[in-house]
């Protein structure tokens, strides 16, 4: 049995012709788990360090990359939570997400879908709340410049508006704060789940003689974590238009800015409803069954870095001048 994709529109594709093997629909309870408890072990892993390795100069880098794979692992899980990644019941997916995932980088995930599905509705438009590209950076100040912003910390506000003053997002019924509560003491409530998971991280690290760790932890938080988001988003929505890209790139790229397989991003695009679990076997069938990528190279990148150094490139020539 084939299940014909909701409507989709991307660059110079018909998705919507393209009928959907079933079993790349089904969910798998195994992988859901596995992936869940990805960034956990990634904590393990950096307090390991942090506790093992000798010089602190050797220590505090080591930890850091960890500490930031986990928070992109975080990040990509909250995105897949959007679209219902642990539950098809909202209330239970959304507490779930909170509680295992967005609590632990400061994030909350109905405020999150509410902007993200935008993202999908309107993709490459003016009305896509998450669109950047090197056209929008370039009227901004430059590459090096948002690299500065995000590094500095600076923006940091900005994202707190867009995520949270910005965005009122529904309250599960299952948590619905009680009458007593409104106006800002309601907003607190909803944000529970970030002020305990952050306090048991804290006073894990803290205990462990990790303070520093907890430390390094909030700044990426807020730093290295949303520019690689940002980055990433640039080498798969490379234009002004609705193009999307998947991109090949190696396990140790991918790791930072696109892991549990979030680089298979023109099928999910085509396809949200197949899990990320399913996305390199829903790359597979494109390319090797439907063949769809044959005239379509554009919608292929081999690196999320090599693409943004090709963008670069390309924004930076000179226009009018042949090579």
């Amino acid at each position: 049995m084939n299940v014909a994709h909701p409507k989709a529109h991307l660059y110079s594709s018909n998705l919507k012709e393209i009928r959907v093997p079933e079993e790349l629909l089904q969910r798998s309870t195994f992988w859901i788990a596995t992936y869940a408890a990805k960034p956990f072990v990634l904590i393990m892993l950096a307090m390991t360090a942090g506790l093992t390795i000798g010089p602190l100069w050797v220590a505090i880098p080591v930890a850091a990359l960890l500490l930031l794979a986990a928070q992109r692992h975080f990040q990509t899980l909250i995105h897949d939570a959007a679209h219902y990644f642990y539950s098809r019941n909202p209330a239970r997916n959304d507490t779930l997400a909170n509680w295992l995932a967005a609590g632990w980088i400061g994030m909350d995930v109905a405020r999150y879908r509410k902007i993200h599905m935008k993202h999908h509705a309107h993709n490459g438009s003016k009305d896509d709340p998450e669109h950047v590209s090197f056209a929008t950076v370039s009227t901004d100040g430059g590459l090096a410049w948002m690299i500065a912003r995000y590094v500095l910390g600076l923006e940091s506000v900005r994202l707190f508006l867009k995520y949270f003053a910005k965005s009122e997002a529904p309250t599960n019924k299952s948590e619905a704060p009680t009458k007593k509560q409104s106006g800002s003491s309601s907003k607190l409530w909803s944000m529970k789940h970030i002020f305990v998971c952050q306090l048991v991280l804290a006073a894990v690290m803290a205990v462990s003689g990790l303070w520093w760790e907890y430390a390094a932890w909030l700044y990426l938080a807020v730093t290295w974590n949303p520019l690689l988001s940002r980055l990433r988003f640039m080498a798969e929505h490379p234009g002004e238009d609705d193009m999307t890209v998947t991109t090949l790139a190696t396990v140790l790229e991918n790791t930072y800015f696109a892991p549990q397989s979030f680089n298979y991003h023109l099928e999910h695009h085509g396809w949200p409803m197949v899990p990320p679990y399913r996305l390199s076997k829903m790359h597979r069938f494109l390319r090797e069954e439907v063949r769809f990528y044959d005239d379509r190279g554009e919608l292929l990148s081999p690196s999320y870095i090599g693409k943004l150094l090709e963008l670069s490139h390309d924004r930076n020539e000179p226009k009018g001048v042949q090579v």
